[in-house]
């Protein structure tokens, strides 16, 4: 497996004081890594950073071997807020990030109606999201970032204003979605359960100034099921990780 993102050295600093202290990761092609750590560690800074729309203080990302520091379009980001247009339709809004710089071709719009086909939103292309529910109006937003077609997807809390239980089925959802599109992903969560169940990797950061504390691969098989949350290795990898983030390093080194 190659390597698709390489962040080297990244730091970012305001009037002197870090946001991020200097943080490098790299990410190979086609994995799903998870990132958690204290509120105002640098997560989102971090994807500001990733992103291009955000200078870093020193360090560099690439992409696929390519220096891609300080230059937006190459990854794909999508918040926690579905950020969907109510005037617009959920196939409008799935063909909105290109719509805002150009017009859609023929073959995007295909493209478009057949993943919102394929990942269970099809009777829905013309409704408005105010019909729509939540996870709906989240699978929308999903789809509007994959129609980017960058290899790179960044997810900054997607699922963090759902309930318990749309969350977790949009959790599956995102991960069959995944599965069959094999894009890089990168998640910030605070849930460590969602963190675990999804990732390959799962990236802990410390308290800020942020870095990365540890990272803990994740050796559970897939696909993964309802089940899995309640397997004693499932247990052992979220008591490591939040013995990492409430500062119990002793214990975290005898899992």
């Amino acid at each position: 497996m190659s390597y698709k993102l390489h962040i080297e050295n990244v730091s970012k600093q305001y009037a002197g004081t870090y946001a991020l202290t200097p943080t490098s990761l790299t990410v190979n092609d086609g994995e799903f890594i998870t990132i958690v750590g204290p509120s105002g560690c640098g997560k989102s800074t971090l994807f500001n950073i990733v992103s291009g729309v955000l200078s870093p203080t020193q360090g560099t990302v690439a992409i696929d071997g390519n220096d891609v520091t300080n230059a937006p379009g190459h990854v794909g980001y999508m918040m926690q807020k579905d950020l969907l247009l109510p005037w617009k339709s959920t196939f409008e809004n799935i063909l909105l990030g290109i719509s805002l710089t150009r017009k859609p071709t023929e073959q995007e719009k295909t493209q478009a109606a057949a993943l919102a086909t394929r990942y269970g939103l099809g009777p829905f292309l013309n409704n408005f999201p105010h019909t729509m529910s939540g996870g709906m109006r989240q699978r929308a937003a999903f789809l509007r970032t994959l129609m980017f077609n960058k290899d790179v997807l960044l997810l900054d809390e997607p699922f963090g204003a759902l309930d318990s239980q749309t969350r977790f089925s949009m959790q599956q959802w995102l991960l069959n979605v995944w599965n069959d599109q094999r894009r890089t992903i990168l998640f910030i969560t605070h849930d460590v359960e969602e963190a675990v169940f999804l990732a390959d990797r799962v990236v802990v950061m410390s308290p800020r100034p942020g870095k990365v504390e540890k990272i803990i691969p994740i050796e559970l098989e897939r696909p993964r099921e309802r089940g899995i949350l309640t397997s004693q290795s499932f247990i052992s990898y979220k008591r490591q990780i939040l013995d990492l983030i409430y500062n119990d390093p002793e214990r975290s080194e005898h899992e």
